[in-house]
């Protein structure tokens, strides 16, 4: 496993600062002369401190998400909150609720590919996946993938992924159909990436 360096660190807290305050941010051409001339002594020290912790007790926590926790509980958040318990004890409590989630969407999508499966049956592949193949599929003017959505036997994850990767593309009238789904798709993206790799490794279902 790779170490962080004080740098990196001192990057993920801006960057969680930068999301907290809704606005850009610059990280410094010259790392060393920035920390030594415009970061006082003490903040270099809880600098330190945090990315020792982060290198070692907290070698499985991610910075940024945790930077983030940081800020969620606490406006002016900085250097000497770095180490505040209550932060680890959101970081942990998010963790939990996240595994939580991937895991009810894996069994949903797991749910879902199991119901294409059984809807491509033998169908001829020509060179693409399965998913893609179902993707294609029409019921008159309709696409099927469209009408099992609104039916609740494809999951919202597995949808966006195939608009994603441009399986379908919709029209006017889909996106009315899909309001849920258009409607959503910045706040369920992220969501998606967190199942991507299942949902790739099931595509030839």
């Amino acid at each position: 496993m790779s170490m962080f360096t004080d740098y990196e660190i001192y990057t993920q807290f801006r960057k969680a600062q930068s999301l907290a305050k809704g606005k850009p941010f610059r990280l410094p051409s010259d790392w060393d002369t920035f920390k030594n001339k415009r970061i006082s002594v003490v903040n270099v020290t809880h600098l330190d401190r945090a990315t020792g912790y982060f290198n070692t007790t907290w070698s499985n926590i991610d910075p940024l998400t945790y930077m983030q926790c940081g800020f969620e509980l606490y406006k002016t958040f900085t250097y000497h909150m770095f180490l505040k318990p209550q932060i680890i004890s959101l970081y942990i409590e998010k963790d939990k609720q996240k595994k939580r989630r991937i895991k009810i969407n894996k069994e949903s999508l797991l749910e879902s590919i199991g119901f294409i499966r059984d809807t491509v049956g033998s169908k001829e592949l020509n060179g693409y996946s399965k998913l893609q193949i179902y993707c294609k599929m029409m019921d008159g003017d309709q696409r099927v993938i469209i009408n099992h959505y609104l039916h609740n036997n494809i999951d919202p994850l597995l949808f966006v992924y195939c608009i994603y990767y441009k399986y379908i593309k919709m029209n006017d009238n889909d996106r009315i159909l899909c309001y849920n789904i258009i409607n959503r798709y910045r706040e369920l993206l992220p969501l998606m990436f967190e199942v991507e790799d299942l949902i790739k490794s099931k595509e030839n279902l």
